[in-house]
């Protein structure tokens, strides 16, 4: 057998002559025996070895690198709402000033208030005299006169720690005690106007019938009696004013 072996040596074209780790054909190929097995040349070590010589397994390539997702950006936590204390905002009497920094609560709705939710008041006597006429011997109140006294009305209630006293005047015609009777019915007509029909308070008005006493013009003419029958008001209450 060795024999053998030799002489196929012999007959290898020179192209199967050893090259570098295993033998190789003209074609640059690795000669394999009959199982397949490497011919080895004697320059052949393990670090010479080839895929599929040998035991030597390629190594499986490696999986093409994936794409990264972008990163997920998580959006920060939305505000918390706060609850809103509805003590802090609660304004029971109306008064555009709340009910923790009120220190006059129930104040009128629509009355004129300060800082503190206190009434506004004047600050010094204010004479208003309200353009009621009446007729001679007369204490009835007309549409006009009606008017006049929803301007004091208004006034008051703007201004709910004020007071008036209802002034009512004759001329000096007839008889002075009568003349002083029909000034107090002038007077008691007004104020049951302010109070019955224009909701003020009764006890902030006062009525009082002065007869021909305090007369404006003079008594001699027409002109002059005709408007010394009035009713005149004077707000009493002192405070601050503050206007609009």
């Amino acid at each position: 057998m060795k024999r053998l072996i030799a002489l196929t040596l012999l007959v290898l074209p020179a192209s199967l002559l050893a090259q570098d780790a295993y033998w190789e054909n003209s074609r640059g190929e690795i000669w394999r025996n009959s199982y397949g097995e490497c011919w080895r040349t004697s320059h052949w070590t393990p670090d010479a070895h080839v895929v599929g010589c040998d035991g030597y397994v390629a190594p499986a390539p490696m999986p093409a690198r994936r794409a990264e997702k972008p990163a997920v950006v998580t959006p920060p936590p939305a505000p918390a709402v706060v609850a809103v204390d509805e003590s802090m905002t609660r304004d029971s009497d109306g008064d555009g000033v709340v009910d923790a920094l009120d220190k006059c609560p129930g104040t009128r709705r629509g009355a004129k208030v300060d800082a503190n939710g206190c009434y506004v008041v004047l600050k010094e006597a204010v004479t208003m005299t309200i353009d009621v006429k009446f007729p001679p011997g007369s204490s009835k109140i007309d549409a006009r006169g009606d008017a006049e006294i929803k301007k004091l009305a208004d006034f008051m209630n703007q201004y709910p720690q004020t007071s008036v006293e209802v002034a009512g005047h004759t001329d000096n015609t007839g008889n002075a005690a009568a003349n002083r009777k029909l000034s107090q019915q002038r007077a008691d007509a007004v104020r049951e106007h302010l109070v019955g029909k224009f909701g003020v308070d009764g006890k902030r008005v006062t009525a009082k019938g002065y007869g021909p006493d305090k007369p404006i013009a003079d008594n001699k003419t027409a002109a002059g009696r005709n408007a010394n029958r009035r009713v005149e008001a004077t707000i009493s209450q002192t405070v601050d004013k503050i206007q609009d």
